[in-house]
């Protein structure tokens, strides 16, 4: 359905940017493979989604899914479009011995974090909105959110704050009776690690509230 190649760190070819991206039940999306060396990824991986750095499909496969989500504007059209091709039946796969270079670094200005979590919360109410059972994964990305901004100083909290008051709005995804297909392939743990580095308790704390996420999921 959709294919990426393996993406590597244009300043270090030896370093994986991404294989593809994992994706929490949440909406939270991360690099998958960030930092490995990228000579132990070969040949075709499945993925939860594909890295719009660089993906090709057929092109009757993206007309039926209607192509990119503009309202995006920036971050998690690749997000949707990939879980629209699982809800289609479709599947994303990484080519890993296919090489893109990537010029990308681990950085969250205020304003790609908004951005990030707009789309994020923006494609949830997508994805799993009137399912109640999906509030819990909800609340704990929105407690993850918080204290990623609250960690961060009040550039953070100010436009988090902004993107609760100014959601943006889209129209649900069809394809909901192959949502089953779709949570086994998505992320039960929260890229703690990723977002909260050497934080050991916010670590615990939010493993804990994943097993709890992931019995209403089930």
């Amino acid at each position: 359905a959709l294919v990426c190649p393996k993406l590597v760190m244009a300043n270090d070819p030896s370093v994986v940017n991404t294989i593809g991206n994992d994706l929490h039940f949440s909406g939270v999306g991360w690099c998958r493979g960030l930092g490995s060396a990228a000579s132990c990824w070969e040949g075709a991986v499945e993925v939860a989604t594909v890295s719009g750095a660089a993906v090709v499909a057929r092109r009757s496969f993206l007309q039926a899914l209607g192509g990119l989500e503009e309202s995006f504007f920036m971050y998690y059209e690749d997000v949707d479009l990939s879980v629209r091709a699982h809800l289609a039946g479709g599947t994303c796969l990484a080519a890993c011995d296919a090489v893109a270079h990537h010029d990308w670094a681990l950085a969250l200005t205020p304003w790609k974090f908004a951005l990030l979590e707009r789309n994020r919360r923006a494609f949830w109410t997508r994805l799993w909105g009137g399912q109640a059972r999906m509030l819990p994964v909800l609340w704990q990305a929105e407690a993850m959110a918080w204290a990623y901004a609250l960690l961060h100083g009040r550039a953070y909290l100010k436009v988090k704050w902004s993107v609760m008051r100014k959601p943006l709005v889209l129209p649900a995804l069809s394809g909901r009776s192959k949502s089953a297909t779709l949570r086994s392939r998505l992320a039960r743990t929260h890229p703690y690690a990723i977002l909260f580095p050497g934080a050991r308790p916010i670590s615990l704390l939010g493993g804990f509230v994943d097993r709890l996420a992931v019995a209403f999921v089930r």
